[in-house]
């Protein structure tokens, strides 16, 4: 099996090609990345031959045509994030989420491809209101998420192809590429380098959450058909800041935290909401201790 993974050097990605690498079925890793946000450090300690790099972009499609070549199963994480930009003004969004991903798509379609693997985001449920109705997609980063999983599900639907939607929490844990603009790593660094840890609001905002070896294992089931085609909610649980300085408060009884109303976008609960869910409860403090001690470890080293 030759799998093409877009944004493959970027943080969930950087976790998610070693586990492939241990796949006995994949033959080939194939990663298209445009190093926007992905970084090469992705490939550090991987020496094996089956991984081929082409450091381009999913909207050129001369590049698709060279990254889909005899591919078998797609897994598309390309995407911009919900980052300032992407609140204020939602174009750079709508160019790379969803034109680029009509792009790979209708190359993909016409390579033949069998499986595609989209990474969307719980963000699509937008804010629950205090009658528990669930705002779909109200900011642009989740409409494009949105837009994008309808092109895949279209096309995959009108060609054949087998489709996975798997709308991931908010992304936490350690990989070879770091992400600390997520809620949970940012907090845990500050604790771990013995800063007050910052909360922003009240700290009673929820978000589902999902560690990323659990995301990249989902991924893999997805790929070897342990989980059957669909739209998936994928998250360890639902929880607050403050669920997390509880945790760390275990860990450093002496941590001082410090609350904040400056830039604070996000005041509401996003909640998980599909039908099918793959959810592992009562793994996030074990999560968090073990993420809290890896980077107090690296700090001390």
């Amino acid at each position: 099996m030759r799998v093409l993974v877009t944004g493959g050097l970027g943080y969930l990605g950087s976790g998610l090609i070693r586990i492939l690498k241990e796949t006995s079925k994949v033959e080939e890793i194939v990663v298209l990345d445009n190093q926007r946000s992905g970084r090469i450090e992705a490939f550090y300690g991987l020496n094996d031959p089956r991984f081929r790099y082409i450091d381009g972009d999913i909207s050129d499609v001369y590049d698709l045509d060279f990254a889909l070549e005899g591919v078998d199963c797609l897994i598309h994480l390309a995407a911009l994030v919900n980052t300032p930009l992407g609140v204020y003004d939602g174009s750079a969004l709508y160019t790379n989420n969803i034109n680029g991903t009509e792009a790979l798509m209708e190359k993909a379609k016409a390579a033949g491809v069998s499986d595609v693997i989209f990474a969307s985001s719980l963000s699509v449920y937008g804010p629950v209101d205090q009658e528990g109705k669930v705002h779909f997609g109200l900011s642009p980063y989740p409409k494009s998420k949105l837009a994008a999983e309808k092109i895949i599900l279209d096309i995959a639907n009108n060609s054949g192809m087998n489709s996975w939607i798997l709308r991931c929490g908010i992304l936490y844990g350690k990989a070879p590429v770091g992400h600390f603009d997520s809620f949970v790593n940012g907090m845990v660094l500050q604790a771990a380098l013995r800063r007050r840890v910052t909360v922003f609001g009240s700290g009673q905002q929820r978000r589902g959450v999902t560690n990323i070896t659990q995301a990249a294992s989902t991924i893999k089931d997805c790929l070897n058909h342990k989980i059957s085609p669909g739209i998936y909610d994928v998250f360890d649980a639902v929880v607050s800041p403050l669920n997390i300085v509880e945790i760390l408060r275990k860990l450093d009884q002496m941590l001082e935290v410090s609350y904040t109303d400056q830039d604070v976008r996000v005041r509401y609960d996003i909640l998980p909401q599909g039908d099918e869910r793959i959810e592992q409860l009562n793994v996030l403090e074990e999560r968090v201790t073990e993420l809290f001690r890896d980077y107090t470890l690296f700090l001390n080293s």
